[in-house]
């Protein structure tokens, strides 16, 4: 999934998980089924249901290394000090590549594109 606006919206449809983006940008979208008796088996309550899959999803993206830390952290819903706090609760190792780092400083410096070239420290 990518996401250019870097911000989604989770609607849920019945049983249904829909990711939107935010911004009206062609982008594709991404729908998780979950069969209604799975989702009726989950233990969790169903007004935090759909926040707890999110977080979820994101620690286990993170932790197979199919998502940097930022963008699963986005997915999360959580603060980055929070989305932390639960990868160290999970026990979930933080490997900071090079490629986080430019992300993270693209963020820093409020431009969180991915066409865009990070800005140098020095400047």
């Amino acid at each position: 999934m990518e996401n250019r606006s870097g911000r989604v919206d989770v609607t849920r449809l019945g049983s249904r998980l829909i990711l939107l983006p935010l911004k009206e940008v062609a982008m594709s979208k991404l729908t998780v089924d979950i069969p209604d008796d799975v989702a009726s088996s989950l233990r969790l309550p169903p007004d935090t249901a759909e926040k707890e899959v999110r977080k979820e999803l994101a620690l286990t993206l993170y932790a197979r290394r199919l998502l940097p830390l930022g963008k699963a952290r986005k997915l999360s819903g959580l603060s980055r000090r929070d989305f932390e706090a639960l990868l160290g609760e999970r026990q979930v190792p933080r490997d900071y590549t090079e490629e986080e780092l430019e992300e993270d400083l693209r963020y820093a410096f409020g431009n969180d594109s991915e066409s865009s070239s990070t800005r140098k420290l020095d400047e």
